[in-house]
């Protein structure tokens, strides 16, 4: 690949429009994001083309919006949560 970002850009499909946001504002403060909307086009090897992505970059911007807040909450028992506030 040779190339090196700034950020990786994860999200859900489901927050899609925050991610895309997220996308514009750093490009437009001059960072160098990988975004898989910008970066994969038809016939790539999407598996590869995302792994060797997460690989050359600096930092990963895993989505922190409500919706994926919900469906992690969701995910974690009662008895987790209450070992994580102890």
């Amino acid at each position: 690949m040779g190339n090196t970002y700034d950020a990786f850009i994860s999200y859900q499909s489901s927050d899609l429009h925050f991610a895309e946001r997220l996308f514009d504002l750093l490009r437009t403060e001059g960072f160098r994001v990988w975004f898989d909307k910008a970066r994969l086009l038809p016939g790539y090897d999407w598996h590869r083309e995302i792994e060797q992505g997460a690989e050359a970059v600096k930092a990963i911007l895993a989505e922190g919006t409500q919706n994926a807040m919900n469906r992690f909450n969701r995910r974690v028992s009662p008895q987790d949560q209450e070992e994580t506030e102890e």
